[in-house]
């Protein structure tokens, strides 16, 4: 028989008396792939997630979250994927790589026209991770904490390198 093995571990970090709230989540299916997922928020209202959590009713409950994240600001977000040999299976049929690096480049200078430095790392990344299959990474690091309600904004302003430094690594 076959045995296939995934694996799913998390961990959490919420300090009530700084308002923060830290969470990773790994999980992989061995001989295939493994990801893991960091995010660290700030400014997280304690006692609206306590009035969330008694709320009888759904829609108030929707309510007292939608005004949580008012305030919500981002911290870090951090994602790894490491590869053994999904990418290897998912992209045994692509007839042409480069012309699947020509694609993802043309959808990257459109979403970061404005943002060339992190286009080009990011076309980096993705050509090295298509060449080698091995890993991906991205990581988006706030200089100081941003609300999640500002990011379009910063985004449309071109402003938002600004405030968050970005990483990207393929392999």
């Amino acid at each position: 028989t076959d045995v296939f093995v995934v694996s799913l571990s998390s961990a959490i970090d919420f300090d009530t008396a700084k308002g923060s709230f830290g969470t990773e989540i790994d999980f992989g299916a061995e001989g295939f792939a493994k990801a893991k997922l960091l995010l660290e928020l700030a400014d997280l209202d304690v006692a609206k997630v306590k009035q969330a959590n008694q709320a009888t009713d759904i829609l108030e409950a929707m309510q007292v979250w939608e005004e949580m994240f008012e305030y919500l600001s981002l911290t870090a977000l951090k994602i790894e994927y490491a590869d053994d040999q999904l990418a290897d299976k998912v992209l045994a049929d692509v007839p042409d790589i480069n012309q699947l690096k020509m694609m993802s480049e043309m959808q990257i200078d459109m979403f970061l026209g404005q943002y060339p430095e992190q286009a080009k790392q990011l076309k980096t990344a993705i050509s090295g991770f298509l060449e080698d299959k091995n890993g991906f990474k991205v990581s988006a690091t706030a200089k100081n904490p941003v609300g999640l309600n500002e990011l379009e904004s910063l985004y449309i302003s071109g402003g938002l390198t600004d405030s968050i430094s970005f990483e990207f690594e393929g392999n």
